[in-house]
């Protein structure tokens, strides 16, 4: 008999001993039982086991009643359990919450009058007027080149998903409001940042 039947029919054996196999499982176990020793001794054994725990003494369980307690003391365990857990995770997030707002209040109340890039070089605001525009949909490129060199304005940003575009005037800058206000031809809407 090769090892993995041997193993096979080893697991079978509480079962054929129960009487809860199939026939043909039952003939294999019969055929190695007649072919191996070992396994006689194995069900032997089995079959003490099985012997002594049917003579034990039935014990009294504590029932229905005493089931609910267990299961009640186990919740209440659990549950002191869990409160503890959570209570400090809350913590630690608390604390770490309430330190990030007094670090973002500190940095947003104090005082700036430049903004101070990550290489230690001092930025200033470039002077002039900040617009936010709409071009007219029917000037061209070309157009749009004119008026923007020809009145020294520089687009800083845009555009935005409602066509919306920021510029910069930093030469004569009311002046040049003025006179761009008047080129309803270019510019379809103006507001002042």
């Amino acid at each position: 008999m090769n090892t993995t039947n041997r193993n096979d029919i080893e697991l079978l054996l509480p079962f054929y001993l129960n009487g809860t196999l199939e026939q043909h499982e039952i003939m294999l176990v019969e055929q190695a039982l007649q072919e191996s020793e070992e396994l006689q001794q194995e069900l032997n054994f089995l079959a003490g086991i099985q012997k002594k725990t049917k003579q034990q003494p039935v014990s009294t369980s504590p029932g229905e009643i005493g089931f609910k307690r267990l299961q009640r003391s186990i919740d209440k365990e659990n549950k002191v359990i869990a409160q503890k857990s959570m209570s400090n995770g809350w913590r630690f997030t608390a604390i770490a919450a309430s330190l990030l707002l007094v670090v973002q209040s500190i940095t947003t109340l104090m005082p700036t009058e430049d903004y101070q890039a990550a290489g230690d070089q001092t930025i200033n605001q470039p002077a002039g007027l900040t617009l936010s525009v709409t071009f007219s949909p029917d000037i061209t490129e070309q157009q749009l080149r004119e008026v923007l060199t020809q009145y020294r304005i520089s687009i800083i940003n845009g555009p935005s998903a409602l066509g919306i575009y920021q510029l910069r005037l930093t030469h004569a800058p009311k002046a040049t409001l003025e006179k761009i206000k008047s080129r309803t031809d270019i510019f379809e809407s103006i507001q002042m940042d």
